[in-house]
């Protein structure tokens, strides 16, 4: 993650680049908008995509393609990070133009970019929502910005000055957007882990736990089709992630876990809906219950396409995705990939 301080000398960093090799920014002919909520989890369909290191320059350009897109368009980014300042400056502008952002399957995201790809977000409402895919197959990794000067021997005041410019090159990440909550876009735990890591280094997103804590969404997961295909055990496990650790699922008696099955009139082998309810959630003596409902997105009889859940009870504030269905410490890469 490259620097340009104030001062002319003061930060160079690995990916410190020539301009002609600064990153390209392409429209993506016959992109449609977003996708829909059936398909959210399985699909990226980029509105446009940033290729390459970042440079001076890059906003400009990302500009003139975001101007010519649909509302709720998605940039797919593939770059190994560069200039810091500039990261930041297009980070903004997303969080101000609802633009979504993805890492499509084989696509790398690291330092800058990282930075951008947490600023994706959409409008629901009237209300500002993250909106940040990553495909399981993608990566995404994060590390602090850091020195790099050049050879030479310098001054106190020199050294000052890039003390001053690495501390505010943080407070720009830290106040990104000062209308939004800042742990909606870049929590203070990310932050935190991030500073960890120097230029050789990276902090991945590469497990279950990660993705859920740091609300990155994960696609390209094989998601279950049939009732059967979703077992207590896996809704149970989705429980204990959506409650952040904050208790655990116990389904070992009757008072434990409750299942209910709801059956259309059509047919008796035709079940609406699975709602389960497991205990020990909560500060409260006992713990509450997390409720998970799985239905079809239809209802209807013979035409059960995909399936989806809903969470409430003790976790009713979470915003369910089928990786909530795995241990957190389960790699990304390792999880069932759709169409395999």
């Amino acid at each position: 993650m490259c620097i340009r301080g104030i001062t002319a000398f003061a930060f160079f960093a690995a990916l410190c680049i020539n301009p002609s090799s600064a990153a390209t920014v392409q429209k993506i002919s016959g992109a449609s908008s977003s996708p829909s909520s059936t398909d959210k989890h399985q699909v990226i369909r980029c509105g446009a995509r940033l290729s390459g290191p970042i440079e001076n320059g890059d906003l400009v350009k990302l500009k003139a393609v975001v101007a010519q897109l649909e509302t709720d368009s998605v940039l797919c980014l593939n770059s190994p990070g560069g200039s810091y300042n500039e990261g930041l400056n297009i980070a903004q502008y997303l969080l101000r133009s609802s633009t979504s952002t993805a890492v499509e399957a084989n696509a790398n995201c690291y330092s800058a970019c990282a930075i951008i790809f947490m600023s994706g977000n959409e409008e629901h409402e009237g209300f500002k929502l993250t909106s940040r895919r990553l495909h399981i197959l993608g990566t995404l990794g994060f590390h602090a910005p850091y020195l790099k000067p050049s050879q030479g021997v310098y001054s106190h005041e020199q050294l000052s000055a890039m003390y001053q410019d690495g501390l505010q090159a943080m407070g720009k990440l830290m106040a990104l957007d000062p209308s939004r909550p800042h742990d909606e876009f870049f929590s203070k735990n990310l932050m935190v882990e991030m500073l960890k890591y120097g230029p050789d280094q990276a902090f991945l997103i590469d497990t279950v736990g990660k993705a859920i804590a740091f609300q990155v969404d994960i696609v390209g997961l094989k998601e279950p089709h049939q009732f059967n295909e979703v077992t207590p055990e896996m809704k149970c496990q989705a429980c204990d992630n959506a409650n952040a650790g904050n208790g655990s699922c116990q389904m070992k008696s009757q008072e434990g876990m409750v299942q209910l099955r709801s059956k259309t009139l059509r047919s008796p082998d035709d079940i609406a809906f699975i709602k389960n309810s497991f205990l020990n959630y909560g500060p409260e003596a006992g713990g509450g219950r997390c409720t998970i409902v799985s239905s079809f997105v239809n209802g209807a009889y013979g035409q059960r396409n995909n399936m989806y859940f809903v969470i409430s009870g003790a976790a009713a504030n979470t915003r369910f995705q089928p990786i909530f269905f795995y241990a957190p410490s389960t790699p990304l890469g390792t999880l069932p990939a759709n169409g395999r």
